[in-house]
Order: C-alpha cells, then structure tokens, then sequence
C-alpha cells in the first residue's frame, strides 16, 4: 500500500509539474504576441501622419495643375503675352 501511495504522490507532483510548465508556456506566448501587437493610439497617430502628407501632395498636385491650366489659359486668350 505504501508503495501505491508513493507512486501516486509521484505522479501527481509530475502532473503538477506539467501543468506548470504549460502555463507557464501559454503565459510566455501570450507575452509574445502582446509585444508584437501595435498601440492603437500609436498606430491611429501613424495613420493620421500619413493622411496629412497624403493630403498635402495631393493639394501641391492640384495647385501645380490650376497653376498649369491658368498659365495656358492665359497664353490662349491674351495674344499679347505669347513668346
């Protein structure tokens, strides 16, 4: 009985073992990913960074446009200013 009882106690200490190392490892993936994910109030910032400068070539595309369009305008209706 004795002996049942000490490979009992055994197997239950190397249970208890497992178990902690799993969790242990579950804690350490989680850890991991959490690391790798993105502040969103960092990655929100980002965004709004790259819509600024999004919108701002795109307001010196269409500035350069009108600027285009009026200068050849101009050379169209004012016979004066052609070369």
């Amino acid at each position: 009985m004795l002996v049942a009882h000490k490979k009992s106690a055994e197997r239950s200490r190397f249970v208890e073992v497992a178990h902690g190392e799993l969790v242990e490892k579950e804690l350490d993936a989680m850890i991991e990913r959490r690391s790798r994910q993105k502040d969103p109030d960092e990655e929100s910032e980002l965004c709004q960074q790259n819509v600024r400068a999004y919108t701002a070539r795109k307001q010196e595309e269409m500035r350069a446009a009108w600027c285009e369009h009026q200068r050849t305008r101009r050379l169209v209706t004012e016979p004066s200013s052609r070369p």
